[in-house]
């Protein structure tokens, strides 16, 4: 999935490639909101490279070039090709932390990338010729998102603990960790959904009243045509000489709100303030004084985020 930085419906791109060459030569795009397709030809210099997608930001698309290695940056409406300083192959997700169209001189590139067993952040500032690592790691982490209202990174590590860290400084520093309980309606889908027939992949999310989200994206590995997942080994028969077809497929979807009033402390919970609020003023200060008195902050309130089950990929 996709979006353009001019709008907030998300778009669905599909790369075109030759039927002899097997190259890419276009993206298509559709927009669900207005049900329309659009056809963005690549530029010159991208027709005869082999390159994997992996993901979109702040209206730009993410690309590794899978034959040097090297990450860039494409807006396919604009036409405009931004390379980043060659990175670790094993590179699997880039986010943005500001549209580099609208802050050519202050943006930074985040880089999630998978060595072995274990993930790694890295950030490239604007015209930076390296990647830098990000200082006091955890072993691993699951996904990354960036508020550019408080130029603040926020990793998901194991125990979905979140950590974050400040890009305002030339050195990066870490800012907190917030260790979240475990939330109750990802216990019981952790039950429907058992380990041994399906794979998780969690994601975190940054919605618009400051609240930190996870979701998590439950895969049948072996799924049959009626849609029941099974074991690999139930896809072999007696009676043919084939085993069954049984594609992997997105069985379910579970999102719960990683913050809670019990889990910040008040020096927490002034950063969480500050997402919704950066600017400050009397709502933040009002928010200050009720994590100080320690009153669940307004913008804390109950609330739910609508995310479709998925059926298919």
């Amino acid at each position: 999935m996709a979006s353009s930085s001019s709008s907030s419906s998300p778009f669905l791109m599909l790369p075109v490639a030759d039927e002899n060459t097997k190259k890419i030569q276009h993206l298509s795009f559709y927009n669900f909101k207005n049900n329309k397709p659009y056809n963005r030809k690549l530029p010159p210099t991208l027709k005869n490279t082999q390159f994997q997608c992996i993901g979109s930001s702040k209206g730009w698309h993410t690309f590794l070039d899978q034959t040097l290695k090297n990450p860039f940056l494409f807006n396919p409406f604009s036409q405009t090709l931004i390379h980043l300083p060659q990175n670790h192959p094993d590179i699997t997700k880039l986010i943005l932390s500001q549209d580099p169209s609208l802050r050519p001189h202050t943006y930074a590139a985040i880089a999630i990338q998978t060595p072995l067993l274990s993930t790694k952040l890295s950030y490239s500032r604007n015209r930076d010729a390296t990647w830098h690592a990000l200082p006091n790691q955890s072993n691993t982490y699951y996904d990354a998102i960036f508020c550019h209202a408080t130029n603040t990174l926020f990793a998901l590590a194991p125990a979905l603990q979140v950590e974050s860290w400040n890009l305002n400084d030339d050195s990066p520093t870490k800012s907190t960790i917030i260790r979240a309980s475990y939330p109750r309606s990802l216990r019981l889908a952790k039950e429907a959904f058992p380990s041994d027939l399906y794979s998780s992949q969690l994601y975190l999310a940054l919605a618009s009243r400051g609240d930190i989200i996870v979701a998590v994206r439950y895969v049948g590995e072996f799924v049959r045509y009626d849609g029941e997942a099974v074991y690999e080994g139930d896809t072999l028969t007696d009676y043919m000489a084939a085993p069954l077809v049984c594609p992997y497929r997105t069985m379910g979807v579970t999102e719960s709100p990683l913050i809670q009033a019990q889990d910040l402390s008040a020096e927490e919970t002034e950063q969480a303030a500050a997402i919704r609020n950066p600017i400050g003023g009397p709502i933040a200060e009002a928010h200050r004084r009720e994590a100080r008195a320690g009153k669940q902050p307004t913008y804390l309130k109950d609330y739910v985020l609508s995310l479709e089950t998925a059926t298919h990929d």
